[in-house]
């Protein structure tokens, strides 16, 4: 964790690539899709992974690359019984990192799941799902997770939806000293309401994570407006491992005449892999504005912070603030420019920074048959 140096660099990698299919057939769909990103690390701008869901909490040179496969068939679409099964397969790798805290990992997930219209008010979904999780740590962290849940919705009239579900959850693991095998029973409660500008809802969940059952109740609610967005949720978490905290959310959208205002603020519970709880926040704002009809400017901020409750842990936090220059090439190809400048802080070490000049070319097109 260390002060970084200023400059430019002038690689040229492939930073993201997709590819999607889709069969439709009578009564049912086949899709299957493939995806492989990979990004500096020092160039996220959240601690939090946007695609992994890994904290990013140390300063590191190095490059991180995730991929993922999968195939999904429906059934039924549209009848009174649907039916979906799915099997993903996915993977994060690490290359030229100094921190030790960066591990490769693979996952493997398969699911079931139906929707059964039992009536034309009440509807059941039970779900089974399996996934394998291994990394390559120090401790050779592997898990897997069983879970099943039948839920059912009602609707008790036309603005308001009773939901609810009962389950079971089972996670064997091994890996920190600090994990144990895990199983409970799950249950979930919720009521949403059509109101007049939006909608507003609680809800009540009881779930297993590797710490072991966590709890939360939670108010949610979206408003909108005459140009925007308005949507916001604010709730309680508590788990085994920890006294819990309030948790929260807020999202507003402004729309300009030639461009978007963002503005956003959360807090969330996760659980680290040695089984402790971390309670991450993170505050954004961004604007953008249409140019011409062909190039578009933005800014954006972003701060995180991540307050750990594993002892010995220090908290840590991010703020990046870049500005963006997109100019569209062709209706395929893309130049995206911008400058980002990057502060990070972890307690009891000095603050680290580091500025950022990035030049890309992406194209992005679909293929019908």
């Amino acid at each position: 964790y260390q002060d970084a140096p200023t400059g430019t660099s002038t690689d040229a990698n492939v930073t993201g690539l997709r590819l999607y299919y889709e069969q439709l057939s009578a009564a049912g769909k086949l899709s299957i899709q493939a995806r492989v990103n990979e990004s500096d690390l020092d160039t996220l701008n959240s601690l939090v992974d946007p695609i992994t869901g890994d904290l990013i909490t140390v300063e590191d040179p190095g490059r991180r690359r995730s991929f993922s496969t999968g195939v999904t068939l429906e059934g039924g679409l549209d009848s009174p019984v649907e039916t979906r099964l799915s099997l993903t397969r996915s993977g994060v790798r690490y290359y030229d990192t100094l921190s030790p805290s960066y591990s490769d990992s693979d996952t493997w997930s398969a699911e079931a799941s139906a929707r059964l219209q039992v009536t034309p008010l009440i509807a059941l979904t039970p779900s089974l799902s399996y996934t394998e999780y291994e990394a390559q740590d120090a401790v050779s962290t592997r898990r897997e997770t069983t879970r099943f849940q039948l839920g059912m919705s009602y609707e008790i009239d036309q603005v308001t939806q009773l939901t609810a579900g009962l389950g079971y959850s089972k996670i064997d693991q091994s890996g920190a000293a600090t994990l144990r095998n895990r199983d409970a029973a799950t249950f979930s409660l919720g009521l949403m309401r059509q109101v007049a500008l939006g909608e507003a809802g609680i809800s009540y969940d009881r779930a297993l994570d590797t710490n072991g059952t966590r709890d939360t109740i939670s108010l949610t609610g979206s408003m909108d407006l005459p140009r925007g967005r308005l949507s916001g949720s604010i709730g309680y978490a508590t788990s085994d491992q920890s006294d819990g905290g309030l948790i929260a959310a807020i999202d507003y959208t402004h729309a300009l005449p030639d461009g978007q205002i963002t503005l956003g603020a959360s807090r969330r519970v996760t659980t680290s892999d040695a089984g402790f709880d971390q309670f991450n926040t993170q505050l954004n704002a961004g604007w953008s504005r249409q140019v011409t009809s062909l190039s578009s400017i933005g800014f954006s901020a972003t701060y995180s912070e991540v307050d750990f409750t594993a002892p010995g842990s220090t908290d840590t936090s991010r703020t990046t603030v870049g500005l963006t220059y997109d100019y569209q090439l062709t209706p395929d190809w893309t130049l995206t420019s911008g400058v980002q400048h990057r502060i990070a802080e972890r307690e009891g070490q000095p603050d680290a920074s580091s500025n950022a000049i990035y030049v890309t070319i992406g194209r992005d097109f679909s293929y019908r048959n």
